[in-house]
């Protein structure tokens, strides 16, 4: 039985320094920070508005964190 999966981002980066030997071990780490840390619009996880989120983690929008409910937990 086979499975089918996606590869992980380091396994990525390990398929990019045998491709591309060229590169070394830090550009390929930068090319995986770079992907984590790309801007975006997503949709905040607090009130549903879309908003520019600056990493892959963002999920509620500035208003939102910005709030009392929200910083009380």
């Amino acid at each position: 039985m086979q499975m089918d999966r996606k590869m992980t981002a380091s396994e990525n980066a390990m398929s990019l320094n045998v491709e591309n030997s060229d590169l070394s071990a830090n550009e390929n780490d930068e090319i995986e920070i770079g992907q984590l840390h790309q801007e975006k619009k997503r949709r905040c996880l607090v009130c549903s508005e879309d908003f520019l989120s600056a990493w892959a983690g963002e999920r509620v929008c500035k208003k939102c964190r910005s709030s009392t409910a929200w910083r009380q937990g």
